[in-house]
């Protein structure tokens, strides 16, 4: 048995989500909750955009046929291979998630795609980050502090991911709950410059917060302790929540399509 990848057009259908609500949110007004849906043309929570398709890479192993049934119920089909850069992508992914051993510089049957072409296109994001809208996203499997997952962001040229629009906060809790990440996942915010004050911000530059999806009686502020980290919190349907710094938790990168940092921004 072997790891299902599925392959459909950008304009497909999209995969249903069944864990997130986005109906009770009592301080979402904030974002403007009309504008909370995903951006047309983009692939679904859980797909990956290349090229004008998107492609579902299974956590989960099938037959060949079961596979097939599995990718048509989604509105795909499991994956055809058209061209040399389309299979590199593919096996970069299958790479980066541990699915495969994959080896790049040793294939010599890979010519018969024309190997000088085999690069993967400019201007798509990086294997194992998700695009949506003109960002890149990358949700971890591992669990690190706030603090280590800022550094982590940093060192593959990005950032803990900043939530600048409804529709892409509503993206990614879409992303966390489809692939039920508890308890949680950090982002960007936090308040560690100001915590008496309480002025909410943007990693560590002066960005400030202005618009909140904070669940009802968030954020709940301690007396001891560095609760100044938001994290999207299962427990609150990945609503917003505050979050000890220290503590493990999952994290979302992000990173502006083609336009990866050199430094920590």
């Amino acid at each position: 048995m072997n790891i299902l990848v599925a392959a459909t057009l950008v304009f497909s259908a999209i995969v249903a989500v069944s864990e997130a609500s986005y109906d009770y949110a009592p301080k979402y007004s904030a974002f403007k909750y009309a504008a909370a849906k995903l951006v047309a043309g983009g692939c679904g929570p859980g797909w990956h955009q290349y090229n004008k398709r998107c492609y579902w890479f299974s956590r989960e192993k099938l037959n060949w046929y079961t596979a097939s049934m599995k990718c048509a119920s989604m509105g795909g089909y499991l994956v055809s291979i058209d061209e040399s850069h389309e299979n590199t992508y593919v096996r970069h992914m299958l790479s980066v998630y541990r699915a495969v051993e994959a080896s790049y510089d040793n294939a010599p049957k890979y010519n018969s795609f024309g190997y000088a072409a085999a690069k993967i296109l400019a201007n798509t994001c990086p294997p194992g980050w998700s695009q949506y809208h003109n960002s890149c996203y990358y949700f971890s499997r591992d669990r690190m502090s706030w603090w280590q997952a800022s550094m982590k962001c940093a060192s593959m040229g990005g950032f803990l991911c900043n939530i600048d629009e409804a529709h892409e906060n509503t993206y990614i809790r879409h992303h966390l709950a489809m692939y039920q990440v508890k308890p949680g996942a950090w982002f960007a915010l936090n308040d560690c410059l100001y915590p008496n004050a309480h002025r909410w911000g943007w990693g560590f530059t002066n960005k400030r917060c202005h618009k909140f999806d904070w669940y009802a009686g968030e954020p709940v502020y301690h007396q001891k302790g560095d609760y100044n980290c938001g994290v999207f919190w299962s427990t609150y349907q990945y609503h917003w929540h505050v979050d000890s710094c220290m503590q493990r938790n999952y994290y979302v990168c992000e990173m502006k399509l083609g336009k990866p940092c050199k430094c920590q921004y």
